[in-house]
């Protein structure tokens, strides 16, 4: 064995290898249970998402930035993982990630919870409503019911015949 195999095999994580293999599960299982395994870096400086940024596999590149991996992390020649990603959609996914990630992206929560607030206070609104004109109904009688909707009682009066 070689020094750089050997030097390979010291670097070479099983993050790595599951990438490598396509196999979603084991990464999910690794980020999980190892999640100090996400950002090592193997004898080039690849990380696994470095790695699967390659291959292209979204599903593995959000498992691994859903766990928290670093997207700014160079490999020996200076790449992020965004510089080998081989298709749009692995492009794309990674900048947009990295745009949330460095705030480029920004999320008013206030507003967004004062809207939300709002709208739960109207929706409160009309259940209260609803309620208390469930309540009139159950007091009214038919004679009540005639009284405030005068069609009903000629309606009423036909179907009787």
């Amino acid at each position: 064995m070689d020094e750089e195999e050997n030097e390979q095999e010291k670097t070479t994580t099983p993050l790595h290898e599951a990438v490598l293999r396509n196999d979603y599960s084991t990464v999910l299982k690794i980020c999980t249970n190892q999640q100090r395994l996400i950002d090592v870096r193997d004898h080039e400086g690849r990380t696994a998402l470095h790695l699967a940024s390659e291959i292209g596999n979204v599903d593995i590149l959000q498992c691994l930035c859903i766990n928290g991996a670093n997207l700014l992390i160079e490999d020996i020649h200076g790449d992020l993982p965004v510089d080998l990603s081989q298709t749009k959609e692995v492009e794309m996914y990674l900048t947009a990630c990295t745009d949330v990630r460095n705030h480029k992206i920004s999320i008013n929560l206030d507003d967004w919870t004062q809207g939300l607030g709002q709208q739960l206070l109207e929706v409160n609104n009309q259940l209260s409503e609803l309620e208390y004109n469930c309540r009139l109904l159950e007091r009214l009688t038919p004679i009540s019911v005639i009284s405030i909707f005068p069609d009903i009682s000629n309606q009423l009066k036909e179907v009787e015949k």
